[in-house]
């Protein structure tokens, strides 16, 4: 299989990259900067390689990472690097120029906004806030790709949990240190996957082009935040779980803390199950000791 991979160095996509090449696929990599990949791109400029490579996939997991306050800057960052770069590939396939027949994209379980004990799967309605409208976006930018024909799957991903880079990290030596990984009151609920599983569920979308055209990439044991701080405890074995105040969180983060660190989003992946998937790690406590 040939595959047009986007956010090739990512922490997901790196690790798609590694997996797809060990089985023998062809990789092309698409970069903003020359040299540092098989092909350069703008999305932001609108414009595409020159000439598009066929393709039997392609995969688009670009995006400017989504921690840190968001700024008017960094929110225009995190909504054009993903938006604008899914309505160029859609474009370019609508139009013929870019021949393929399977698109495999990232989105976020974002999409549903703060929705409290209400248990999410696919068919759950978009929710409010910034996240929910970009994830809303980039999700609708490959309507053209799918006018003409093209298989899309959203992947709408939980927290992807590796030691090697994303959330986990600071998040464990917080609780070693007993540092505060209790979020606010701890009820909400967190929905996530092992890197292991988000690279599996990635390759198993683009072999199942009848899977789609939204899956929850997570878990199907979301966790509260309560037992998400206890279970990092007990992987480092720190000391004592300690909270941090959700006023406190707000004044330091602002939106970043309503909508991703105290917002409860209880996605559980039905499309995925319902075709045959089988996640190696479902539980939370399984995928921390599987990551070491």
């Amino acid at each position: 299989m040939n595959v047009l991979m986007t956010g090739g160095s990512g922490l997901i996509g790196s690790a798609v990259t590694r997996a797809l090449r060990s089985r023998g696929d062809r990789v092309m990599l698409m970069s903003h900067r020359a040299g540092s990949g098989d092909l350069t791109w703008s999305p932001e400029e609108g414009a595409g390689p020159g000439r598009w490579p066929e393709a039997d996939a392609v995969v688009h997991f670009a995006g400017t990472p989504v921690a840190g306050r968001w700024t008017k800057n960094r929110r225009r960052s995190i909504r054009d690097s993903r938006v604008n770069g899914a309505r160029l590939l859609a474009a370019a396939v609508a139009e013929g120029s870019l021949k393929t027949s399977r698109i495999v994209s990232a989105s976020a379980v974002g999409y549903y906004g703060d929705r409290g004990d209400e248990e999410l799967d696919e068919s759950a309605p978009p929710g409010e806030g910034f996240l929910a409208t970009v994830c809303q976006e980039w999700e609708d930018a490959w309507a053209p790709a799918e006018d003409a024909g093209v298989a899309v799957a959203r992947m709408r991903f939980g927290i992807v949990l590796s030691g090697r880079g994303g959330a986990l990290p600071p998040m464990l030596r917080a609780a070693r240190f007993g540092l505060p990984v209790r979020l606010g009151s701890g009820s909400q609920f967190m929905s996530w996957i092992g890197l292991a599983d988000a690279v599996r569920a990635a390759l198993w979308l683009l072999d199942h082009p009848e899977v789609g055209p939204v899956v929850n990439a997570a878990a199907p044991n979301p966790v509260r935040n309560t037992e998400w701080a206890e279970r990092l405890r007990e992987r480092t074995g720190g000391p004592f779980v300690t909270s941090a105040p959700a006023p406190l969180l707000k004044l330091a983060a602002g939106d970043m803390a309503r909508e991703m660190l105290l917002a409860s989003v209880r996605a559980v992946p039905k499309t995925l199950e319902d075709g045959g998937f089988t996640f190696g790690t479902p539980g939370l406590a399984e995928a921390l000791d599987a990551d070491e």
